[in-house]
């Protein structure tokens, strides 16, 4: 098949010794080249084939000189897409989902307008610190990007506590997350617009931690943990977590987030939270702005 006349090629299901042969127009090529391809899907596949170390093969250079969107699914490590390709110097859009190690192959692309990732973190992969990697990486994006990570393999709380990652706009954290490291994951992470929490653990249930007492604490002391968070999104587990806790934890949190516009959250009592808005409103006025589906 010559490859002259696409522009749009998607392939799955591929295993990761992929060679791109049928595409080929000799025997022995050493690059294959995909003169008019905009947009390239690739989602590959472990096999027996892959039992040798894809980097070992003797493959032949892929070239894609106007290529603008580029799509890559793996479970693992590898990235043959990204690794054997000429790509062009800036690409519109890069989607890749995979292990958190093939980052190192990421950071050698070009510039891109909008990149997002979906990301399993592994301990085994002994990445110190996996958002100062990101980072690194998401900087290669336009500022207007939508970059997205998804965690789903637990991260030490040390590593939320500690780690500052500015480039990241929209964040789920897919596995469990102690609740009292979130305000410092909203702060170390100024510029996130969306971030979802799926299963919350831990809030600590002792309210002095989190209270808003007006009495106590004066507009001007609720100090905001993030200035561009527009979407947020609470799942406390029920079993570590009381109802009364979460409420309180996150009464702690709408006052210091002043651009919030929207509240997803389960296990959190509505009643409770609609009632602070409605006390609290004339000296957080952002509060009336505030969509919420609670449950």
């Amino acid at each position: 098949m010559a490859p002259d006349n696409l522009v749009l090629l998607e392939l799955f299901e591929i295993p990761y010794s992929y060679a791109w042969s049928m595409f080929a127009v000799s025997e022995t090529p050493q690059t294959i080249v995909f003169p008019n391809l905009l947009r390239l899907k690739v989602g590959y596949t472990m096999t027996t084939e892959d039992n040798v170390e894809y980097t070992k093969l003797n493959y032949p250079l892929v070239s894609f000189p106007k290529l603008q969107q580029l799509s890559a699914y793996m479970d693992e490590a590898l990235v043959p897409i990204i690794d054997y390709a000429i790509l062009p110097d800036h690409i519109q859009l890069l989607d890749v989902s995979g292990s958190m190690r093939m980052l190192e192959s990421i950071k050698r692309l070009p510039q891109i307008d909008k990149l997002a990732m979906s990301l399993t973190y592994k301990k085994s992969e002994e990445i110190s610190d996996p958002f100062l990697l990101m980072d690194n990486i998401l900087c290669k994006a336009a500022k207007s990007c939508a970059a997205t990570i998804c965690i789903n393999q637990f991260i030490s709380n040390d590593i939320y506590n500690s780690t500052r990652c500015f480039s990241l706009t929209r964040m789920a954290i897919c596995t469990k997350v102690v609740g009292d490291c979130i305000p410092n994951i909203l702060m170390n992470m100024p510029n996130l617009k969306y971030v979802s929490f799926m299963k919350i653990t831990q809030v600590t249930s002792d309210d002095s931690k989190y209270v808003l007492d007006y009495d106590r604490y004066k507009c001007t002391d609720a100090q905001p943990l993030n200035l561009k968070l527009v979407e947020l999104c609470l799942s406390f587990m029920e079993s570590s977590n009381t109802t009364s806790a979460a409420a309180v934890f996150t009464k702690y949190l709408l006052p210091r987030l002043p651009a919030l516009k929207a509240l997803f959250a389960k296990q959190l009592p509505s009643l409770t939270v609609n009632r602070f808005v409605q006390e609290y409103s004339a000296h957080y006025p952002h509060l009336n702005n505030i969509v919420m589906k609670l449950g």
